[in-house]
């Protein structure tokens, strides 16, 4: 496996990434700080233009690459002017000055820019983007992007997994550990929200209410936990059997222990503590309470049944309880 992480963005994060796994970490993506290009997640640790090429030189030692995130879904009516894509074009000529060779974009009209002026530019296309057809597979087949990243929904239907790589030509990623709802009602208008999320708006607004009520719901509803679409560190191989060659890591806005706590687990296809201790949207109780006073705590091994269900129910929540039924059966708040 590739295993593709984040980082808290600054040198010495990184640096305690790539040396608490040994190195066996195939890439880190971050985002460049107060960029009007944006990200995915308004919240994150973002790196500076002038440490990415430091950062990229210490990772090389390691055959660690960086990729860059610019993958707001929403860039206003700018996005056609002549000063945006020039603003863009300095943008990625600089990361590219500085040895970064990937760059993750949500936006078509963005990867056709870049695939046509910057050929050794890797086009990777972020999870905003949404491919969960085929139709949109071979659209991005047809523009030559290098890797999909493909939304976290589809990750418990192996089947269609199966369907997109033998049809896809790139390579493909999943997303291992992402705490966000399954088909999420919020989850369009939080891409929106984050994506205008830059410059001055981020002196104007503090916090992100689309995560408070996020956390706020998924204790209030514990099977939200399950029918989440994580992936656990024993069932990568299911993905690896498919011919998925990249997975990634969430979670660039937690500690660096964590992200090293977690990353190891996958790398090592295993994980003895609390399961939940990895998913992102339970970050805010690890280490940070006893055990015994965590909302919920279960091994890996505790899941086997309940995964062997999962897998085969095929996520058709809108005529199934089984997450439900599970949920108050294992889950004790």
């Amino acid at each position: 496996m590739k295993l593709v992480t984040g980082s808290r963005g600054n040198f010495k994060s990184s640096k305690a990434i790539i040396e608490g796994t040994d190195g066996r970490i195939a890439e880190i993506y971050l985002s460049v700080e107060n960029s009007r290009f944006g990200s995915g997640r308004n919240y994150v640790h973002e790196i500076q233009v002038t440490d990415i090429a430091r950062q990229v030189s210490f990772a090389r030692r390691f055959n660690v690459e960086y990729s860059l995130a610019f993958n707001t879904v929403c860039f206003g009516r700018d996005k056609f002017s002549s000063a945006f894509l020039d603003d863009y074009r300095r943008l990625v000529e600089g990361i590219e000055a500085a040895g970064v060779t990937k760059i993750i974009l949500s936006d078509p009209y963005l990867m056709e820019v870049t695939r046509e002026e910057y050929p050794g530019m890797e086009i990777i296309v972020s999870v905003f983007a949404e491919v969960d057809t085929i139709n949109k597979l071979k659209f991005y087949n047809r523009m030559g992007v290098d890797r999909i990243i493909l939304p976290h929904e589809l990750n418990r239907d192996l089947d269609k997994l199966r369907r997109f790589r033998e049809v896809c030509k790139c390579d493909l990623e999943v997303i291992l550990n992402l705490g966000c709802a399954h088909y999420c009602a919020r989850g369009d208008s939080h891409s929106m929200f984050t994506g205008h999320y830059v410059e001055d708006l981020r002196k104007l607004v503090m916090g992100d209410a689309y995560t408070a009520w996020c956390y706020r719901h998924k204790l209030m509803h514990p099977h939200e936990f399950l029918s989440q679409d994580w992936i656990r560190p024993e069932d990568v191989r299911k993905y690896e059997d498919i011919g998925i060659k990249y997975f990634k890591l969430a979670g660039r806005a937690t500690s660096t222990s964590w992200i090293i706590r977690a990353a190891n687990a996958y790398l090592d296809g295993k994980y003895e503590g609390n399961f939940f201790d990895l998913i992102t949207s339970y970050y805010h109780f690890t280490d940070r309470m006893p055990d015994e006073k965590t909302p919920f705590n279960l091994k890996t091994s505790q899941l086997d049944e309940v995964m062997q269900r999962l897998y085969s129910c095929g996520h058709k929540c809108e005529s199934c309880s089984s997450c439900e039924t599970t949920g108050d059966q294992i889950m004790i708040v």
